[in-house]
């Protein structure tokens, strides 16, 4: 092993990488994997321990154990300057938009300068656009669909209500397109704000993380920045 690719080593070994609503299917790497799903509180905190074989049967998977619980919209708990890279794929289109706003300003704060944060969603315009192709009578039904906004059917009952209430962070509350992503990162104060592509990042551990199916195809649009 040569001296570059031994402070190459160094290098990424230190760095303080965070991955905002991983998912249950997350493996672990050298990423800080977070998720604020209603089942991985149960699952893993103290109190729902008695629950956890009753949560992971009613959503029909375990979360792995290195995932921690985090409520995103109530800020991050690191240090000023203290984070290099932020991942966040799906997740902005699940909050509302001024948590959205500020998560952006809190994510911000705790990068470091030239540190990265690349953000992958679902495409409005994508979706827009496919839907305009779409002349078939129930068109704007697969239109709905797509956009996964709540239920078509109101919540019935205590059961039903808590359900909601509790999974309601499964449905998206506000959706982007490039022009506005890009301009709310420069709004939040980010620099070199651009659209990118699958695996191409300033991020060198960006394979740990980044998955085709969320992404290619039309599934996703990708910008990047830098603090």
């Amino acid at each position: 092993m040569n001296f570059t690719s031994v402070q190459s080593k160094i290098y990424t070994e230190h760095r303080v990488l965070l991955h905002l609503g991983c998912g249950p299917d997350t493996q672990r790497t050298r990423w800080t994997d977070v998720d604020g799903s209603w089942n991985l509180r149960v699952q893993t905190s103290w109190w729902g321990r008695f629950f956890s074989q009753y949560a992971a049967s009613l959503s029909g998977y375990k979360w792995p154990a290195h995932v921690r619980w985090m409520d995103i919209t109530k800020g991050l708990p690191f240090a000023d300057g203290s984070v290099d890279a932020i991942y966040a794929s799906h997740v902005l289109e699940h909050l509302y938009r001024s948590d959205a706003l500020r998560l952006m300003v809190e994510c911000k704060r705790i990068l470091k300068s030239d540190g990265v944060i690349r953000l992958v969603l679902p495409d409005l315009k994508t979706i827009a656009s496919s839907y305009l192709r779409d002349h078939r009578s129930d068109a704007a039904m697969r239109f709905n669909q797509s956009l996964l906004m709540r239920e078509e059917i109101s919540p019935r009952g205590l059961i039903g209500r808590l359900k909601a209430l509790f999974a309601d962070h499964h449905s998206h509350k506000f959706m982007y397109d490039v022009p506005l992503l890009v301009k709310d990162l420069k709004d939040a104060g980010y620099r070199e704000v651009s659209e990118t592509s699958y695996l191409d990042s300033r991020i060198p551990e960006i394979s740990d993380v980044e998955r085709a199916g969320r992404v290619l195809d039309g599934a996703g649009i990708i910008v990047e920045a830098l603090k």
